[in-house]
């Protein structure tokens, strides 16, 4: 059977990509894969505002489930209000709307069916049925985090229900007052409504082992220290995300098949967040003659190139560095020092060389510049298994 498209992987970035090319080029026939009975998975997915292109405004507005004006964040004897638009997308709605806009005559979405192998013009599924189309898509999912040269970003979350309304109307993103353990450690909250909230335990650590049930404990805790004991657990998500300080970019291509999503690297190495690529990465490919789909994603690769470096140097920094009980100081001085546009920008993976010096200057430990980009550059030091952890101090005069 023949498409104009086939997407393998109906996560974000295959949803995305499906739901661009029905936008774009309604006429275009589709095929959607996905292993799983859902397209979506399990999932939360948040964004800021600077994230969302211009064009991509239709796109994303029918997936927003809830958005708020502003976030918080707390640290040890700093706490801030960022008044920077925030929305987020749950799989529940994103799978409705995505099967929606492949219900029409001439789209498929295949459910519940796994891959054999991708070739340049065909996908053989599992019950040996083979698909053919000029543009393949690989949106399975990262490789093994056993490759990763770097960090992890660890998570636990909890849907809950309170017994009594939740106080806060908006997001907690980064409540680091919280004891630092096995790393950078914080609590994110989002509050979807008075009585439905997202409640997520985020280590970014060294090693990607973990036990669920220290998170989970972790959790409660922080539930029992703000005197909100009563609640009921509707859902229950968790991951582990890589954060390199090395390795590949997002992918250079000139063929199909192409990886998208985080197989091919298109995700912000230094934050874990995934929308901000995967909605360019599906402009790319849908605003635009099939043919030239390999060009302009290659093109989309080489535009963001210096930022995806720089924040793997940041990832190396933060874990190469400094010792993980002080990682905690770093995002402080962050949030002091970086206005909301700056923070949008980078957030983004838009942001530009001021920024970048901003981010760094002042930054502890208190090291040199040179000596960190030397040091950095060392292809032996980037393959190292062992830390040099400098303690660092908050700056005697913290820039506000």
């Amino acid at each position: 059977m023949k498409f104009d498209v086939i997407i393998v992987g109906g996560g974000l970035q295959g949803g995305l990509i499906a739901l661009a090319f029905r936008h774009f080029q309604p006429h275009l026939r589709i095929l959607l894969i996905e292993k799983q009975k859902v397209v979506g998975g399990n999932h939360t997915w948040s964004f800021h505002a600077e994230d969302i292109p211009t064009q991509a405004i239709p796109i994303v507005e029918p997936l927003i489930c809830t958005r708020w004006n502003g976030y918080h964040v707390q640290f040890p004897g700093f706490s801030r209000r960022v008044e920077s638009p925030y929305y987020c997308i749950l799989s529940a709605q994103f799978h409705q709307v995505v099967s929606k806009a492949l219900s029409n005559s001439g789209h498929v979405l295949m459910l519940g069916t796994g891959v054999k192998s991708l070739q340049e013009e065909s996908v053989l599924t599992e019950d040996n049925m083979i698909y053919q189309s000029n543009l393949v898509l690989d949106a399975r999912g990262s490789a093994s985090l056993s490759k990763n040269k770097g960090g992890f970003q660890k998570f636990v979350g909890w849907e809950i229900e309170p017994d009594t309304e939740w106080p806060e109307n908006e997001p907690l993103l980064m409540d680091a007052t919280v004891p630092q353990q096995d790393g950078f450690r914080f609590i994110y909250t989002l509050p979807f409504s008075k009585r439905r909230i997202l409640i997520e335990d985020t280590v970014f650590s060294d090693t990607p082992s973990w036990n669920k049930e220290e998170f989970r404990n972790n959790i409660r805790a922080w539930l029992s220290r703000h005197n909100r004991s009563s609640y009921r657990i509707l859902r229950e998500e968790s991951g582990i995300l890589p954060m390199p300080w090395a390795g590949e970019l997002p992918q250079v291509v000139q063929s199909s098949p192409i990886k998208v999503g985080s197989a091919g690297n298109w995700y912000h190495p230094a934050t874990g967040y995934s929308f901000p690529l995967a909605i360019r990465v599906a402009l790319a490919l849908a605003q635009g003659p099939l043919a030239e789909s390999a060009r302009r994603v290659s093109k989309l690769a080489s535009q963001i190139s210096s930022r995806y470096r720089f924040s793997q140097f940041l990832n190396f920094l933060l874990f190469q560095w400094i010792a993980p009980e002080d990682r905690w100081q770093v995002f402080r001085r962050l949030y002091r020092a970086l206005p909301a546009h700056r923070l949008a920008r980078f957030y983004a993976l838009n942001f530009n060389l001021f920024d970048s010096i901003r981010m760094i200057v002042g930054q502890p430990p208190p090291i040199s510049i040179r000596q960190m980009l030397k040091r950095y550059l060392n292809p032996n030091n980037l393959n190292r298994t062992t830390q040099r952890q400098i303690p660092c101090h908050p700056p005697s005069n913290p820039v506000a």
